[in-house]
């Protein structure tokens, strides 16, 4: 699959031919790579273009990879740059926490997985082309914010009108931080009226102390350097935390004075439930103390998301029930099961790429006891797709309050789904490789025909009975003798 739009990525390894090899496995993402051979060449590089990622050799002559990407971490133009060590030596863990010392981000040993290479290498490609469409907005919003500023002076009712229709939360201070004003959005969140809000500062509202001294310093900055600036802070709502970013400027009057100040606040939940996602996959934190994948999978879902109930499913009886992988109920782990589909949500989800019931949820399945007895009112859903394109799981969440907005959970859930199919897939496999071992080994050691596998060398790796008594010797001692041991020496 490609990547819709042409993202930078660049390659650093003094070796051509592990370049070549680079190429090759991401060449048909549709991506802009850029190839050079040396940390300085990279330096350079990363100063003319602005990359998405970089994927960069460790051992380099001259100067190695560590070195390369405290340079980069040390320039302000790179110092956010996504470094990806791509290298034999990060086996053990001092030289993993060495390249999080020196920037790296995320790290792929050699022999590299190309699966893993490209699933990697596509999730920060994601996350670049989201900062640009923030940065895009942030454009936007700075043009917006400067247009109202200019419908206010022109007419004070229509500006009024423009910001009751944004989809933004926006308030006008003044100097003291009291509120000017406040759009319906505004009112909607806080609960207050326009006469209890207006004329109040956060502290007189009642707003928690680190909030408000949060804000006041801001609403302070910008009188004082006339300058706009931006905030992010949290906040708790009816239907779990909202990471909010407010951005502050000044309105000036016909002598250039900083008369108000404009706060323009967007909900930035979705692009902070969407970094924390990518972190908690890239991470990879299971694979370090051990714990079950899916279950790691349906924690991190809970509280995330904060719902109350995450259940994640094998399906099996030709798609008509499930059997569970990870059950998660009110911060703890229940027994996997086996359950049909039928009266539940989770046989509407199969097939579908999200299925949403945002309140009301166990009302509509009155027959799936489950939801009746946590008290269900939200669920959403999603299938886990198989490399061939059929189903072969699901993952469903559970709250018992209702969902406001479920575009955040959704785009959690796509990004979670593919790599949860995988793994699923990869366990599938797995066993199916064990079984043809297994029977292997059995119709190896029932054989009457006397059968070894022998290594290069002439050895016995491997005997079964019927050789051991046609030759008159134990299994024992034909592993430690060899194939010429037992042969005529005319016959070798």
């Amino acid at each position: 699959m490609t990547i819709s739009a042409s993202i930078p990525v660049l390659l650093v390894d003094d070796r051509p031919e592990n370049l070549t090899a680079l190429e090759a496995l991401l060449g048909d993402l549709g991506l802009d790579l850029v190839s050079v051979q040396s940390g300085n060449e990279a330096l350079r590089q990363s100063l003319k273009t602005e990359f998405a990622l970089v994927l960069l050799d460790v051992q380099m002559p001259d100067m190695d990879g560590f070195e390369t990407a405290e340079l980069l971490r040390a320039n302000p133009k790179t110092r956010r740059l996504p470094i990806m060590f791509v290298t034999a030596g990060m086996k053990d863990d001092s030289y993993r926490f060495k390249g999080c010392d020196a920037g790296a981000v995320d790290y792929l040993t050699k022999p590299i997985e190309p699966k893993e290479l490209r699933s990697k290498v596509r999730v920060f490609c994601d996350l670049f082309l989201q900062r640009k469409e923030i940065e895009r907005h942030e454009q936007l919003l700075e043009t917006l914010v400067e247009q109202r500023t200019i419908a206010l002076r022109e007419s004070e009712s229509s500006y009024r009108a423009i910001l009751e229709s944004a989809g933004d939360y926006v308030v006008r201070y003044d100097r003291r931080g009291a509120h000017l004003y406040g759009n319906a959005k505004v009112l909607d969140l806080t609960g207050f009226s326009q006469d209890q809000f207006l004329g109040k500062t956060h502290r007189e509202l009642g707003f928690p102390e680190p909030l408000c001294e949060l804000w006041e310093a801001a609403i302070e900055k910008v009188f004082a350097t006339r300058e706009s600036t931006t905030v992010s802070f949290e906040i708790q709502s009816p239907s779990g935390p909202l990471f909010l970013e407010l951005k502050l400027a000044p309105e000036k009057d016909i002598l250039g004075q900083v008369a108000s100040v404009v706060g323009v606040t967007r909900d930035m939940t979705e692009h902070q439930h969407l970094e924390e996602t990518q972190a908690f996959l890239a991470q990879a934190q299971w694979l370090g103390t051990g714990e079950d994948f899916f279950q790691a999978l349906a924690r991190f879902l809970a509280q995330h998301l904060g719902m109350d109930f995450i259940c994640i499913d094998r399906l099996v009886g030709n798609g008509l029930a499930a059997k569970t992988l990870a059950v998660w109920t009110d911060g703890h782990f229940e027994d996997n099961t086996e359950y049909t589909l039928k009266d539940t949500p989770c046989g509407d989800v199969v097939g579908q790429n999200i299925c949403c019931f945002p309140s009301g949820v166990r009302h509509q399945f009155p027959n799936d006891q489950v939801l009746q007895d946590i008290g269900a009112e939200s669920y959403l859903g999603t299938t886990l797709w198989g490399s061939n394109g059929q189903p072969i799981g699901l993952i469903a969440i559970i709250g018992r309050h209702p969902v406001a907005n479920s575009g955040s959970a959704e785009s959690t859930l796509t990004m979670v789904a593919m790599r949860a199919a995988a793994e699923l897939e990869r366990r599938d496999s797995e066993a199916s490789r064990l079984l043809s071992e297994a029977r292997l080994e059995q119709a190896f050691g029932a054989s009457p025909i006397g059968m070894a596998i022998v290594a290069l060398d002439g050895h016995f790796l491997q005997v079964n009975p019927a050789l051991c008594t046609m030759l008159g010797r134990t299994k024992a001692e034909m592993l430690v003798e060899g194939f010429q041991t037992i042969t005529h020496p005319q016959d070798l």
